[in-house]
């Protein structure tokens, strides 16, 4: 048996680390005139207070089984819900409803051990058979889940006993833990379903009060929640958090510097350089992994069934001057999926460079008439994606396309997309905590998504490689395999990536210990809201 270490109760935070994520260390502001008992009360956490947050979107639904969260920064409801595994501040996945798991040599069972103190927010202790019954729930067809296509490879479902459950795979998968995080598969009360459309009940660090659409939604502190700080006290330490849907950058800005809110998770990419004026008022954090904006090529009708073409249009394509314009340098320039920042980034992935010259010379190579017509394709909702979307058309323009591009909102994209009457589609993918989400997802011809809503690029010795990396049991071999399948994605051209936004967080100083994780997420294994405080006024 393979076994994973159990995460205990306690968080693995050093008192040293936690003092300095509380905003300075005691030596610190004992300089400032505090004396030392002084500056260790102002560095221990407190508890009570409410915090508003102003967030860029709204929650779009109390049932999170069809599809949660719509983007992991916006979302305030994920502080709600736990799952069996959680992310980590660096996107690792750790346990937490489930404190260890084994898998067997084989690679097809495997047996999941629950806590036994964690309790619902209705006061019912949670057992094996919530969650069996979630993962059947999710499973069922007729409740529409997004990620039942990924844990289809779920053969059976067992309970051994209240709190240890086995799951029998009919192939090997060793992504599976990281599909049964909050993020795909939030664990609820299944004796609650009758009322989770209007009150969702589940095992998170705040419980479901109220929500507003558009307006507010409203969370209280879980008194019975199963983490502990490092000393051993509950989490959290908060009474309430407010979320406040502001999608305008400008008036989320201004709610931040009014105090209408206490933070908001993205500052526009414009202003982010104003917060180095504004050191005094508010922190600030840096999200380095959000995700990656793209175009694909619809690989299923000329000319992009042509390698020629894509290839000529991977070069065509100004990264940087699109990172300039419309990130203002706040961000980085993407040859592959993960950025920098992430524990899955790929060593040796070749790149596209720009080179309209070449690009030009491809296209007359391949038999590509200069005023050739071309439709994009692009959601309407980020400056960033739509502005980037406009600056692509203009390099396409200078190696003799004509391009009609078509600038959607969701509705209209998801027909659109569906239609298959586009040449190319730009859009973004969010951040994955497990390279498998996204490599068979968007670009494997055994993903039925390949072929309706992406490009529909078809190449076998890339769907070799992708089931080999989910069969595949250690990590540093499966990097290895996504590697090659991303020069392969290279070669082919399917699509071409571009950059990626780096999101700036910012809060007012009386906000404490809070920071986002890489990826954005306001909820996460030992951090985030969970470990953040208000200071006492």
């Amino acid at each position: 048996m393979t076994p994973i270490e159990t995460a205990d109760a306690t968080l693995r935070l050093s008192r040293r680390e936690f003092v300095a994520a509380a905003g300075g260390g005691i030596v610190g502001l004992a300089a400032l005139g505090l004396p030392p008992e002084a500056a260790q009360a102002a560095t221990q956490p407190s508890y009570g207070g409410s915090i508003k947050i102003g967030l860029r979107g709204d929650v779009s639904r109390l049932d999170p089984h069809h599809f949660f969260p719509p983007y992991p920064t916006s979302n305030a409801l994920s502080l709600i819900y736990n799952g069996l595994t959680e992310a980590d501040y660096d996107t690792n996945v750790v346990p937490a409803l489930a404190h260890a798991w084994e898998t067997s040599k084989d690679g097809l069972t495997w047996t999941w051990h629950i806590r036994k103190d964690v309790i619902f927010h209705n006061g019912r202790q949670m057992t094996g058979a919530d969650v069996k019954a979630n993962l059947e729930r999710v499973l069922n067809p007729r409740t529409g889940a997004v990620i039942r296509g990924e844990l289809s490879i779920i053969d059976k479902i067992e309970l051994l006993d209240d709190f240890t459950l086995r799951t029998t795979l009919k192939d090997k998968y060793y992504p599976l833990p990281a599909m049964l995080t909050n993020r795909w598969v939030p664990i609820i009360d299944p004796q609650s379903l009758d009322s989770i459309k209007q009150h969702p009940i589940a095992t998170g660090p705040f419980k479901f009060v109220s929500w507003k659409r558009l307006h507010t939604t409203v969370m209280a502190r879980h008194d019975t929640y199963w983490e502990k700080d490092p000393d051993g006290n509950a989490l959290p330490y908060l009474d309430e958090i407010i979320g406040k849907p502001l999608a305008d950058d400008t008036v989320r800005l201004t709610a931040l510097r009014t105090g209408e809110v206490d933070m908001i998770d993205a500052a526009s990419y414009r202003d982010q350089a104003r917060f180095s004026e504004w050191t005094d008022t508010f922190d600030t954090y840096q999200i380095k992994a959000l995700g990656t904006i793209w175009y694909y090529f619809n690989a299923q009708r000329p000319p992009f069934d042509d390698v020629r073409v894509r290839r000529a249009v991977a070069m065509a394509v100004d990264k940087q001057d699109i990172m300039r314009k419309t990130l203002f340098g706040h961000g980085e320039i993407m040859d592959q999926f993960y950025t920098e920042a992430s524990p899955w980034r790929l060593p040796g992935v070749s790149s596209w460079e720009f080179n309209p010259d070449e690009a030009r010379r491809l296209l007359k190579e391949a038999g590509v008439r200069p005023g050739t017509r071309l439709t994009m394709i692009t959601f309407n909702r980020y400056n960033y994606i739509k502005e980037g979307a406009q600056i692509f058309q203009q390099n396409l323009r200078q190696i003799g396309f004509m391009v009609n591009l078509k600038i959607l909102d969701w509705g209209q994209l998801t027909a659109a997309r569906k239609s298959r009457e586009w040449d190319i589609l730009g859009l973004g993918s969010a951040y994955r905590m497990d390279p498998h989400e996204y490599y068979f997802k968007e670009l494997s011809s055994g993903s039925p998504a390949s072929k309706q809503t992406y490009g529909g690029w078809v190449n076998a010795d890339y769907d070799k490689l992708i089931a080999a990396a989910r069969r595949t049991e250690h990590k540093a071999e499966r990097v290895q395999l996504y590697a090659e399948a991303e020069n392969l994605i290279h070669a082919e051209a399917p699509k071409v990536r571009t950059i990626s936004a780096h999101n700036l967080s910012a809060w007012h100083k009386h906000v404490r210990a809070y920071r986002p994780n890489i990826a954005g997420n306001i909820t996460y294994n030992a951090g985030g809201f969970r470990t953040a405080w208000r200071s006492p006024a």
